[in-house]
């Protein structure tokens, strides 16, 4: 007798719209099919897996706790899925692996000419730039990217190798704050701060350094665009940033950086998929920790070397 699973990737994909949409009826418009042939494919896979995957109510409709893990296990899926075929279309023009590497925007900008090796290689790199950590961290465990640089946030479902620290600093015209040494993590309150929206992760870990401190951040402007943040320093605000992220006008003269007494300091790593094979980790790591060491012996970026984490 088989054993094998009677449901469909069709399925999984109608069962992620429902979730996603919040009900039948706008993921069906969403995907193009009617309600009811909707609802017999959910019923479908409900019934083949035993369980209920949602439950409707007159606020709408919302997964049940087995839904709630489907959802998690489709998305996984989903993505292997989607990097299975970008890897394979690889072997259709004869040409080499490719691993899809995120990072930060500062990193991916300093480490671009590391990542990019000229010459016959095992492997290509298709390079992924921007997003939070967090986020970054989360697309390398649901299997869509085999690997990212990204800040410190160690999970069980990936392999972690600690690159280098950087201390956080405080950015503004070099006119206002060129002349300190340093200044006193107290005092961060004393700055008009550009910072992200509510939810983004370095603006929580800033209040949070704030409180421990016991200093009240004076947010100026709540801002993603790098274009609108400088515009604002140069209008008189600051930010709390890694220092290569506006390395350009520091190195120019126009802003400068001043660190935190005692220092903000992040530990930048290399998160990988632990399905990744060990010959495309092992070139990875080579590669990455060449430009990292590179990077580090020019003293631009102010990198320091944390190589402590085990892959």
């Amino acid at each position: 007798m088989s054993h094998d699973p009677q449901f469909t990737l069709r399925q999984f994909r109608y069962f992620m719209a429902v979730a996603r949409c919040g009900g039948f009826n706008a993921a069906a418009r969403s995907l193009g099919i009617s309600q009811p042939a909707l609802g017999l494919q959910i019923r479908n896979l409900e019934d083949v897996l035993g369980v209920a995957l949602f439950e409707r109510s007159a606020q709408g409709t919302m997964t049940t706790p087995a839904g709630k893990a489907l959802m998690e296990e489709a998305e996984f899926l989903f993505g292997r899925l989607k990097l299975l075929q970008d890897n394979l279309s690889t072997y259709r023009d004869n040409t080499a692996p490719k691993l899809i590497v995120g990072a930060t925007t500062t990193v991916a900008h300093a480490l671009l000419p590391y990542l990019m090796p000229t010459g016959s290689q095992p492997f290509t790199i298709s390079l992924h730039e921007g997003g939070e950590s967090a986020a970054l961290l989360e697309s390398v465990r649901a299997g869509s990217l085999d690997a990212a640089l990204c800040y410190e946030a160690p999970h069980a479902d990936v392999r972690q190798l600690r690159l280098f620290d950087e201390d956080f600093m405080l950015v503004g015209l070099a006119s206002r704050i060129g002349h300190l040494g340093s200044i006193p993590l107290s005092r961060i309150g004393d700055y008009s701060l550009i910072v992200g929206p509510n939810d983004d992760t370095k603006r929580h870990t800033l209040l949070h350094l704030a409180r421990s401190v016991g200093a009240t951040l004076s947010i100026g402007a709540e801002i993603n665009s790098i274009t609108l943040k400088v515009e604002l320093l140069r209008q008189g605000h600051f930010i709390v940033t890694p220092y290569g992220r506006y390395l350009q006008e520091v190195e120019s003269g126009e802003l400068a950086a001043v660190s935190f007494d005692p220092p903000f300091t992040r530990t930048m790593s290399l998160m990988m998929r632990k399905t990744l094979g060990e010959a495309a980790i092992t070139w990875l790591i080579a590669l990455i920790q060449n430009g990292v060491s590179e990077r580090i012996s020019e003293g631009r970026f102010r990198w320091r070397h944390n190589m402590s984490g085990q892959a």
